[in-house]
């Protein structure tokens, strides 16, 4: 697993942290707001507790229109870090239905998937 880039969307506008999940049968390509990854941290932190000693994981910073995209690179970074901690926990972690709820490839994801690969033709 890695985040290995973002993509800003529009209507409204946001930026989505692109990244690479590889698994026995192949890697696909996932997209994942902030505040999704913010909801994964806390279902984890609710599920396992006190149990599991996490890594840390980027809080949210307010800062002027200027200085978004600085920040989306940051944590851009941060999450990448995250996640690489995440998927080094034990396996009741790691393997667990909350991680690998987060990680599986929505519809969503499908259809920008689609629309990256027209728009590279």
């Amino acid at each position: 697993v890695g985040v290995t880039n973002f993509e800003k969307r529009q209507n409204p506008k946001y930026y989505v942290y692109v990244m690479e999940v590889t698994r026995p049968t192949g890697t696909s390509v996932i997209y994942r707001r902030y505040s999704e990854f913010h909801d994964f941290h806390t279902s984890m932190v609710d599920t396992f507790g006190a149990r599991v000693e996490f890594p840390p994981f980027p809080g949210k910073i307010f800062l002027s229109r200027s200085h978004v995209r600085k920040v989306t690179v940051q944590r851009q970074h941060d999450l990448d870090t995250f996640m690489q901690g995440v998927m080094r926990l034990a396996d009741v972690v790691s393997q667990s239905p909350i991680v690998h709820h987060f990680l599986r490839q929505t519809e969503e994801d499908r259809r920008a998937n689609l629309r990256r690969k027209h728009s590279m033709n």
